[in-house]
């Protein structure tokens, strides 16, 4: 036996010894998770970099002036020069975010705390944000027609949002539990105190 299984909670362990194992699986379950995930996001983005939407110019041209360009060049750079700058922007956001997770994750440094947890899920938030911008500015630019890419401007806003909206309820939720368990229990002290107090004076 090694890692967690080493300590894994039996009959004869104390509850400090089960809520530090606990902390300790959710550490290592959430660790894995964003490298998997970083990982995901890291390759999709570096693809959608060397292989933006539109393709590259297969030849040079030099004449006319006006629809000059080099091979290997962005057609979409020269096309849609605004939609690039922002489709690069988002994109660059999205690998770098998840390359730094990556980098964070296996450097090992001692993440025992949950805050850098949760600083890496924000982290990972804002790559996976990016990534839904920078799919959304790609299939725009794919789409020929301004009906296909109001749909598309609306499908993602819908699924954003919605997605979004359920991890907004649920945290919620979550830090609802956690202040009410917190508030039972300062209750519980206090009167354990109170009560310890009184028949101390008796």
């Amino acid at each position: 036996m090694h890692g967690l299984d080493a300590i894994r909670p039996n009959n004869s362990t104390t509850l400090n010894e089960r809520n530090c194992w606990r902390k300790k699986n959710w550490l290592e379950e959430r660790r894995n998770a964003l490298m998997v995930v970083a990982s995901l996001i890291a390759t999709m983005a570096f693809q959608a970099g060397i292989s933006p939407p539109n393709g590259n110019w297969q030849e040079d041209r030099q004449q006319p002036p006006s629809q000059s360009h080099e091979a290997g060049r962005s057609i979409m750079a020269d096309k849609m020069p605004d939609d690039f700058a922002f489709f690069v922007g988002y994109n660059t956001t999205s690998f770098l975010a998840s390359i730094s997770v990556i980098i964070l994750l296996i450097s090992g440094l001692p993440f025992k705390w949950r805050i850098f947890t949760w600083i890496l899920m924000i982290i990972m938030w804002i790559a996976v944000i990016a990534t839904i911008w920078t799919y959304y500015i790609s299939i725009s630019c794919l789409s020929s027609r301004r009906g296909e890419s109001t749909t598309a401007k609306a499908g993602a806003a819908v699924v954003f949002y919605g997605v979004m909206g359920i991890v907004l309820i649920g945290h919620s939720i979550r830090l609802i539990r956690k202040i009410v368990t917190f508030a039972r229990r300062s209750r519980a002290r206090r009167f354990s105190r109170s009560t310890t107090i009184t028949h101390a004076n008796i």
